[in-house]
């Protein structure tokens, strides 16, 4: 919610500016005050993340959000990840989990997908976490958006930023790939890559 005011006070920043009308200074603090108070719930968040990613890591994480989504939705779910309890620090496998958990609402909400592919890899100093279906796909442009579902890929480009990373979103009638990488300076790699898949 607060991300969603946050685009809406700068598109109306942006209508001031076409308008070639100054903007008004109540308006700057209460974007500023916003930012501290994002950066803050985030600095919050981080230390909050669900249990299963201490009991078990992110690996086994992912498998469950795979079996519970396959067994809701009958979609299948195909992974390629590092088999290992502990790939990276905390914070970056929330976020991974996130990407994860927010990409797969999306197919079951709104790509009428048959399956899904999940591939983690390490690479080239990139750590890559990539989720593509074969949906019907949606309009990929992110900004100014303000519908549910752009704002939660927005969220999610913001948490990846957060830790030096890329987002990106590429969507055609033919499906959509959501890709999330962060670098080798903000991970510790430690990898053994499997294959399976969920049904």
């Amino acid at each position: 919610m607060m991300v969603s005011i946050k685009y809406s006070l700068e598109a109306t920043g942006l209508w001031l500016a076409k308008a070639k009308v100054d903007k008004p200074q109540p308006l700057e603090h209460a974007q500023s005050n916003l930012r501290d108070a994002i950066n803050e719930i985030r600095r919050i968040s981080h230390h909050l993340h669900p249990r299963i990613l201490d009991e078990l890591g992110l690996s086994a994480a992912m498998d469950a959000l795979a079996v519970e989504f396959s067994e809701q939705t009958g979609i299948a779910v195909n992974i390629t990840k590092p088999a290992v309890r502990k790939l990276v620090q905390d914070s970056i496998s929330t976020t991974l989990y996130r990407v994860v958990q927010e990409s797969l609402i999306n197919v079951q909400k709104h790509a009428h997908a048959t399956e899904v592919n999940i591939d983690m890899s390490i690479k080239d100093k990139w750590l890559t976490l990539s989720i593509s279906d074969n949906g019907r796909g949606f309009d990929s442009q992110l900004n100014d958006k303000t519908d549910e579902y752009g704002i939660g890929l927005r969220n999610l480009a913001e948490r990846v930023e957060y830790h030096l990373g890329e987002f990106s979103v590429q969507s055609s009638s033919s499906g959509t790939l959501i890709k999330a990488r962060i670098p080798k300076t903000s991970y510790a790699n430690n990898q053994t890559v499997t294959k399976g898949t969920l049904a």
